[in-house]
């Protein structure tokens, strides 16, 4: 056995025990024959921390083992990185390039579901153009499979050996090949080692264009239309493949399912296994513009807000313009070049297809959105037309911006090649299309079209006694909607004024049209309703962002969000409620967009950042709240409504009700007169007020929180390990009700309520209860009460009680364990 492999099987065996990356065994300088001297290296979490003595058990009598020294190291600080390429569900494989020393080291071909001992064994022996590996070079590495259950596993590579303290290059992978099918799913059901064999093409969620082709063969099928198909059509496009052998070769008939259907081979397929059919994913672009190709492509991939720099197509001929698109969309995807082929579906029409081939065959390419321009030199010859009461809109017919009773000036022209460009200004009243009574809009608005591709200045008659002028300063695409003295009005919110500014963008992708609206207001102001308080805004800005998106079936959904701030005035809790608010510097939250959200939106005058918890509904900001007429809660607050959320009591009853949320975090809390007997700081709390919907006298109160500093009736804890405050009580008259009245039991129910993205709190006390679970030292008068007790309540003694915990120990300074109580003012 040679020194070397022994080091390795000797840092394998204490990675093994210690953990990926514990240790780095290396062949000591006075390592010679038969003596064999190892050094041993703590890396990763455990270098430079102190280590025990490591006993080795010899496994003959003849060999003795010594450790020689112990001595502190210093942590390893080589380089970590993830390989986010992990997929127990596809069926693929893909290289790595490890960049060291100037050099690039290439993988073999690794798997999606590798294991972290093969993808280790595979950077060790990856090669250079020399044929020199990794491992050559002194590098050593560990590597672990961080497998969450989700999208997010990945192979986590801690570098170390030569590599400690160096700053290793982020690797680079290409994915070689990808099997899987989206579009369609195939089930083989039998092979065909007799006289015939069978297979099963599900198109129920297939899109509505796409090719199929042969495992083992570049030739793919003609467009199938999916919403067309029938036996005879899919029969048709099967047997144009080679590979298939003919007409005979094959029966196709409809499923038993719909949109399924059943392939038998048989002729010269008896005996043989039947080849794999693929469905291949095809999206269309289409890049004319006024039934002209566009001179310049932009393009971003779907759902993404940024559009990428134009790609200049003007000087392109049509197969150079298939290059570029190919270049293109293989370069996004990180993918060869010839797995993605573009071809013109219409070259006169200017509509190309895309398709996935090769090995990527029914891999899920994202889809793509398009931005197209096109300029043209404009003759001297001009049309005017000046009209009034006219209507006009930005985006689609399902959705976008109109224009009412306006008044219109346009100049249209002839470009040198024959096409027509024009420009545009016209005013009247203006609303939104496609987003039925979620989100109304009614407003005075001026349009601005420029399609001519030059600075314009134009005055157009609009009647006998009135003009328009058009003005562009520029030759600049645009398409703006300008709005003074709008109101948006928002289902659930409420109705927000102001000055508008409102821009629109439609694209299409796999057969989705989707239509962007985007509204920034300056100068908003509105009365709003939302989190069971009614607030009033004024000398505000706000940002709203909409969406319609449209299948070819016409299938649609609509998203929404809304976000403000500025002078916010609010008012909360009618007499007999239990709560009332004041508040300043407040923001209002409202997203129906499905999602967490972050977003600029522009304004007339500037940029507002939408920045959004999924489903939202708050308002945010400075307030004090007063709660059952003995809290008192202020600091940095939310405050949202939740309608008709049934609870059920310690009794077993449900009550439908609609719930008041007030949360927040290092918040004060004060009880009692003049908030004298308890003052809590440093508080993180939700709170839910409760109110039966069948009978509004009926209500429920529960808080939740942890403190970090406290004072119960004058009496200061000081060192505190941990601090709580829980209340689970009945209301009446807005007061607290008797400790007997019935409670909600949130064990048989947890609510969850997020204080923060990140940081949730879930109710599950399940009967009455005002308490402080505490452990740290209560100060009364002279003595001083240390470890684990109790703090409660009685609201009709109005008294507080400590008891103390005999499990854990509560000792006074004397060292005897001293309950106590009534600490009432």
């Amino acid at each position: 056995m040679s020194l070397a492999y022994q080091a390795q099987q000797i840092e394998d065996a204490l990675n093994a025990s210690f953990g990926a990356g514990a240790a780095r065994v290396d062949l000591a300088t006075e390592a010679t024959g038969a003596r064999r001297v190892f050094d041993i290296t703590w890396t990763g979490p455990a270098g430079g921390q102190p280590q025990s003595v490591l006993t080795a058990v010899a496994s003959s009598a003849d060999v003795a083992v010594t450790q020689r020294a112990l001595v502190t190291g210093a942590q390893a600080q080589g380089s970590v990185q993830a390989i986010r390429l992990y997929d127990g569900t596809a069926t693929g494989t893909f290289e790595l390039y490890v960049q060291v020393g100037g050099q690039e080291y290439t993988t073999r071909q690794l798997a999606f579901d590798a294991s972290a001992a093969t993808v280790r064994e595979a950077l060790l022996a990856s090669t250079n153009d020399a044929g020199e590996s990794l491992l050559s070079t002194g590098a050593s590495l560990a590597v672990a499979l961080i497998d969450t259950g989700t999208a997010d596993a990945a192979w986590q590579v801690t570098f170390g050996g030569a590599l400690l303290n160096t700053d290793v290059p982020t690797m680079q992978g290409l994915i070689t090949s990808v099997v899987s099918a989206p579009d369609a799913q195939l089930v083989l059901e039998a092979l065909g080692t007799t006289t015939q064999a069978r297979q099963v093409l599900d198109f129920s969620d297939a899109g509505p264009v796409v090719r199929l082709s042969v495992a083992g063969s570049d030739q793919v099928s003609a467009l199938v239309e999916t919403a067309s198909l029938d036996a005879a059509t899919l029969k048709a496009a099967l047997v144009s493949l080679d590979r298939i052998g003919g007409a005979d070769a094959i029966t196709v008939r409809a499923g038993d399912a719909a949109n399924t259907y059943v392939i038998d081979y048989a002729g010269v397929w008896a005996d043989r296994a039947v080849p794999e059919l693929r469905v291949h994913q095809v999206q269309s672009f289409d890049l004319s513009l006024a039934g002209t190709r566009a001179d310049a492509l932009a393009y971003r991939i779907a759902g993404d807000d940024d559009f990428s720099a134009d790609i200049d197509l003007s000087v392109l001929t049509d197969d150079a313009v298939l290059d570029a698109v190919q270049a293109l969309l293989a370069t996004a995807n990180d993918v060869a070049p010839e797995t993605i082929a573009v071809s013109w579906r219409n070259a006169a029409t200017h509509r190309l297809d895309v398709t996935v081939l090769g090995a990527l065959a029914g891999a899920t390419i994202p889809s793509f959105e398009l931005l197209l321009s096109r300029q043209d030199q404009v003759k001297a010859s001009e049309l005017l037309i000046g009209a009034t009461n006219v209507s006009a809109s930005i985006g689609s017919a399902a959705a976008g911006a109109t224009l009412a009773s306006g008044e219109l000036a346009m100049v249209v022209t002839e470009t040198e090649d024959g096409d027509i460009a024009y420009a545009l200004n016209a005013s009247g009243t203006a609303g939104l299309t496609g987003f039925g009574g979620d989100v109304s809009l009614s407003a005075s608005a001026s349009l601005a079209v420029n399609a001519m591709g030059q600075a314009i200045s134009v005055t157009v008659p609009t009647g006998v006694s009135t003009s328009k002028t058009v003005t562009f300063a520029d030759g600049l695409a645009r398409s703006e909607l300008t709005i003074t003295n709008g109101n948006l009005t928002v289902a659930g919110l409420g109705t927000l004024g102001g000055d508008l500014k409102l821009i629109t963008t439609q694209s299409e992708a796999s057969g989705i049209t989707t239509t962007d609206v985007r509204i920034g207001v300056i100068n908003a102001e509105g009365e709003l309703t939302l989190g069971g308080a009614e607030a009033e805004l004024s000398a505000g800005t706000a940002g709203i962002v909409l969406r319609h998106e449209q299948t070819a079936a016409g299938a649609v959904t609509t998203r929404y969000a809304v976000e403000a701030g500025g002078n916010i005035s609010i008012t909360a809790g009618a007499s007999g409620t239990g709560i009332a608010l004041t508040a300043t510097d407040l923001r209002v939250g409202y997203n129906r967009w499905g999602a967490d959200l972050a977003m600029d939106v522009e304004t007339p005058s500037d940029v507002f950042q939408l920045d959004l918890i999924d489903n939202e509904t708050r308002l945010s900001g400075q307030m004090t709240a007063t709660v059952a007429g003995a809290l008192e809660i202020s600091g940095q607050l939310f405050i949202e409504n939740r309608e008709d959320q049934t609870v059920v009591l310690e009794d077993g009853t449900t009550v439908a009700t609609d719930q008041l949320i007030l949360g927040g975090q290092d918040i004060s809390i004060e009880m009692g007169p003049d908030g004298a007997a308890l003052s809590l700081t440093d508080v993180d709390v939700a709170m839910v007020l409760a109110t039966s919907r069948a009978d509004n006298t009926k209500q429920w109160l529960t808080l939740q929180g942890s403190l970090g500093g406290a004072s119960i009736a004058g009496n200061q804890l000081a060192r505190i390990n941990s601090a709580e405050i829980q209340i689970n009580r009945a209301l009446s008259g807005g007061t607290f009700a008797a400790a007997t009245d019935t409670v909600i039991d949130w064990d048989a129910a947890p609510l969850a309520i997020a204080l923060t993205p990140t940081e949730i709190t879930t109710f599950a006390m399940d009967d009455h209860t005002f308490v402080m679970p505490i452990d740290a030292v209560l100060e009364v008068g002279g003595a001083r009460l240390s470890g684990a007790f109790t703090v409660s309540y009685d609201a009709t003694a109005d008294a507080w009680s400590v008891v103390t915990d005999p499990a854990k120990g509560c000792l006074s300074d004397s060292g005897q364990v001293e309950p106590m109580s009534d600490l009432s003012q």
